[in-house]
């Protein structure tokens, strides 16, 4: 598993489109901004993995790798 497949193995993120009658407008519950939150932080907790790795020796190469 990579960064090209990272998005088919994420957890599901469900969302609704609620239609506002009054205004006649379509909306997404939660919001957009709290949907690309949550997807944005689910990236980041896989980016970060190798921050977890210890390596044989003195070397920060694990600290380098999500920069």
């Amino acid at each position: 598993m990579g960064l090209e497949s990272l998005n088919e193995s994420l957890p599901e993120i469900s969302c609704d489109l609620v239609y506002r009658d009054q205004t006649k407008t379509i909306e997404f519950r939660p919001t957009f901004e709290e949907l690309k939150s949550k997807y944005y932080n689910e990236i980041s907790v896989f980016i970060t993995i190798p921050l977890k790795f210890v390596g044989v020796g003195p070397t920060e190469i694990f600290k380098l790798m999500p920069e």
